[in-house]
């Protein structure tokens, strides 16, 4: 387990699937708890949080909410804080997702991708005094783009 992440707190968006779910495993592997938010993927974040847990109990939480509501984000960052006492990083994933060929994608799903992207950076905000020495934003995926096959 990394010294590093031993007992850190990360808040995941978009933590239920696909990217978020790896980058979700990965951290936890390496010892941080974890608050994976999801909009609507349940079902999966319910799998991952129990995947997880099994390793290790009561290092994960789930948190639902639209990242497009700034009351929701808000309660992210209390959620967080009133299950572990502290937050340390996030880890900006969420995005729409379009499945789109590449050099298919329409200036319309671009502009949303990117405005959900700067949206939710732009209100993040961790009350003061409960900033810690590692505090981390990382955006993983403007745009969220894959191609078919």
């Amino acid at each position: 387990m990394s010294a590093l992440l031993e007992s850190k707190v990360v808040l995941i968006t978009g933590g239920a699937r696909r990217v978020g779910a790896a980058i979700a495993r990965r951290l936890h592997d390496a010892g941080a708890n974890l608050v994976v938010h999801y909009r609507s993927s349940a079902a999966e974040a319910r799998a991952l949080k129990a995947d997880l847990t099994a390793k290790r109990r009561d290092s994960v939480v789930l948190v639902q909410g639209d990242l497009l509501k700034p009351a929701h984000l808000t309660g992210l960052i209390k959620d967080a804080l009133k299950a572990f006492g502290r937050l340390d990083a996030l880890v900006n994933n969420a995005s729409s997702f379009y499945p789109t060929e590449m050099g298919e994608i329409t200036e319309k799903e671009w502009d949303v991708m990117a405005g959900e992207f700067q949206q939710s950076l732009d209100k993040f905000k961790v009350p003061a005094g409960e900033q810690k020495e590692l505090f981390a934003i990382v955006g993983t995926t403007m745009p969220d783009i894959v191609t078919r096959q």
